[in-house]
């Protein structure tokens, strides 16, 4: 958005990012609900392990542009 020049589409486009954060923030609670009666320990820990998949994702499509090939 640092990109656009109109102060109006800007206005809109922080006003859309907003509006997503708000989102995501009422919908957050709906896949934490089912954690709330476990330990705090449990949260963290799961926490953790549901971001293992994604590293796991990008740490091989890095390798593939690192190595001159497509991500795709």
């Amino acid at each position: 958005m640092a990109l656009i020049k109109d102060e109006r589409q800007k206005n809109n486009g922080y006003g859309i990012v907003g509006l997503m954060s708000y989102v995501g923030v009422g919908l957050a609670q709906v896949f934490t609900y089912p954690f709330m009666k476990l330990p705090i320990q449990y949260v963290f820990v799961l926490s953790a392990i549901y971001t293992l998949p994604f590293l796991l994702v990008f740490a091989f499509t890095k390798v593939k542009i690192w190595h001159g090939g497509s991500a795709g």
